[in-house]
Order: structure tokens, then C-alpha cells, then sequence
């Protein structure tokens, strides 16, 4: 399953550069400011509010559905920062495994793979 958090149909792309003029914005309006203060020294979750931010939608039924998902998200918030506690450990955990170096073979997948799974399981 898949959480479409800002759009219905699409994932958010992190990878997308920043629109023309972003850094012009950030600098006038001292967003930098706002991204720290919602990133709480999150280097990830202050990349995610800049993009975010300098993308907003003018599309109304968008907004709608960002504004129902935020709701729900407040409404759940142990459970938000649960999950994304549980995506920080397992990509920091990825990054120093050694198995990462062996990440196109199907057994270092399926092994890496069950450490999640177990790490999640403990957490619970």
C-alpha cells in the first residue's frame, strides 16, 4: 500500500530540482528559518518541508486532501512518528550493514529484508 500523503495519485518527488527563483523566496522570506523549525535538525525532514513548500498546489481539491491528510496525521501523531522513526532506523541501519554492498544478490535482499521485518517486530 502505498501513503500518498500530498498528492492521490503520485508519490512526492524529493528528487525534483526547486522551481526558478526558489532560492530568491527562501533568502527574501527567510524560509530557512521555517524549514529548521519544522525539521528540528532532520536533514531529510528539512529538505522534504523546503521542496514542499516552495512546490505548493493552487489546486483546490489538493489542498482539500493535504489538509484531511495532515488531520489525520495530528489525530495519529505517536503513530506517524512511529513509522517514521521505524524509516530512519531501518535506511540508517541499510547504510552501515554490510549486506548493502551485496544488495543485487537475491539472498543479501531476502536477508536484509527479514532484518527488518524483525527489527519492526521488536518494536511492536
Amino acid at each position: 500500500m502505498k501513503a500518498f500523503l500530498l498528492y492521490r495519485d503520485r508519490d512526492f518527488d524529493l528528487q525534483h530540482q526547486l522551481p526558478p527563483g526558489a532560492e530568491a523566496v527562501t533568502q527574501d522570506l527567510e524560509l530557512d528559518t521555517l524549514f529548521n523549525a519544522m525539521a528540528l535538525g532532520d536533514s531529510v525532514l528539512f529538505e522534504v518541508a523546503k521542496k514542499v513548500i516552495l512546490y505548493s498546489s493552487n489546486d483546490p481539491e489538493g489542498m482539500v486532501y493535504r489538509q484531511d491528510v495532515l488531520r489525520d496525521c495530528l489525530k495519529n501523531s505517536a503513530v506517524v512518528k512511529d513509522i517514521y522513526s521505524i524509516a530512519v532506523e531501518s535506511i540508517q541501519r541499510e547504510k552501515r550493514d554490510f549486506w548493502s554492498i551485496l544488495s543485487d544478490y537475491p539472498d543479501s535482499i531476502l536477508h536484509r529484508s527479514v532484518d527488518v521485518l524483525q527489527m519492526v517486530r521488536r518494536r511492536a
